[in-house]
């Protein structure tokens, strides 16, 4: 999630989700599903969220990343952006990063479509732990959401901190052959955990 979430970073820029002015249930859900998964990753470490209304003066947007959720039509401001699909069909989600329009030194994530169903695909494609695996470039155009993506999305560790691996962005593999074999995989643990001594594979 870097530049949103930076690990290193002692005061890290905060980050600010820009939302329709009277942004509705699905928008809400969405920004609210996109928080929690930075929430994860920081874990102890700093993060500070804000939410402003797309109508905004952009002096207050300036020394922020800035994560735009909505429908199209309903933040008038992505007009400053060039590159964004607009011509996407109306059920396909957009993911689109880019300078911030307000500060070249900071980056605006968006999160849109044309409906509550586009941008929901959008949201839970951003918010699964399989975004890293899934998502390429700086624009994903999402037309459908995978059982595995949608399910990785809800998945959160028990109290015990047990998640199953495709929660963790790892899938089934299958090795085959005579001999031996290994398997290596990244496994991108969320900020909540303190110590490798308490993972247990």
């Amino acid at each position: 999630p870097w530049p949103f979430f930076q690990p290193a970073s002692v005061t890290p820029p905060d980050v600010t989700f820009v939302l329709p002015p009277d942004p509705g249930a699905g928008e809400i859900s969405a920004a609210a599903s996109i928080a929690a998964k930075l929430g994860q990753y920081a874990g102890a470490k700093p993060l500070v969220l804000h939410q402003v209304a797309d109508d905004t003066q952009s002096g207050q947007l300036q020394d922020a990343n800035l994560i735009y959720v909505g429908k199209l039509s309903d933040l008038p401001s992505l007009t400053r952006f060039n590159d964004l699909p607009v011509n996407a069909e109306p059920g396909t989600g957009i993911l689109v990063e880019a300078a911030s329009p307000f500060n070249p030194g900071r980056m605006a994530l968006i999160v849109t479509g044309q409906t509550d169903e586009a941008l929901t695909k959008a949201a839970t494609t951003l918010s699964s732990t399989l975004a890293a695996a899934v998502l390429r470039g700086n624009t994903a155009l999402v037309s459908q959401v995978s059982p595995s993506v949608a399910g990785s999305a809800a998945a959160s560790p028990s109290s015990q901190g047990v998640a199953p691996l495709v929660a963790l962005g790892n899938g089934d593999t299958t090795l085959t052959g005579i001999g031996d074999h290994s398997l290596s995989f990244k496994v991108d643990v969320p900020g909540t955990v303190q110590s490798l001594s308490l993972i247990h594979i």
